[in-house]
């Protein structure tokens, strides 16, 4: 199942971390599958939607650990969205390599209270059961159209916490 992940993120251009996410001035969201059909292979393991979670979560793993940007404000998490209630979750790495704090100000994220952010929710207890991380969504960029934020709650040093554009934080 992982190699054949493998080759979607291949397909992506999003199998060699280091020199996709590296560059400094990276700041982006950057889905982990394009097409539907790409991750159909996954209903034969299982829940598709349990398992793009655990391989996202894997993938954030990489992308944190195989990528150094030089800098001590980043940001890193998996966002997912999904188009319709019976389409998979998409699942998306977002990463900002500097200045995080001051790139995602406008960012605000709450408490999940979507049908979809209680089932992201859901999936990542299911995916990492006992493993300290945080989902936040995002009800404003697109509005009707909610997205999830998951990250570590003590997220790697150099790292800025997904709860930072927590908005009661604020």
């Amino acid at each position: 199942m992982r190699s054949e992940f493998d080759a979607v993120l291949q397909e992506q251009q999003l199998a060699d971390v280091a020199e996709i996410f590296s560059d400094r001035g990276f700041c982006d969201e950057v889905p982990l599958y394009s097409r539907y059909r790409q991750v159909d292979f996954l209903k034969q393991y299982g829940d598709v939607d349990l398992l793009l979670m655990e391989l996202a979560l894997d993938y954030l793993e990489r992308v944190i650990s195989e990528t150094d940007a030089g800098s001590s404000d980043r940001f890193a998490a998996i966002t997912v969205i999904r188009d319709e209630a019976a389409n998979y979750i998409v699942p998306a790495i977002f990463l900002c390599n500097s200045d995080a704090r001051r790139q995602l100000k406008d960012l605000c994220l709450d408490p999940p209270n979507t049908v979809l952010g209680r089932r992201v929710e859901l999936l990542v207890r299911r995916a990492r059961p006992g493993q300290t991380l945080i989902v936040l969504e995002d009800q404003l960029t697109v509005p009707g159209a909610p997205r999830e934020f998951l990250g570590f709650s003590s997220p790697p040093a150099g790292f800025v916490s997904v709860q930072e554009f927590y908005t009661s934080t604020r």
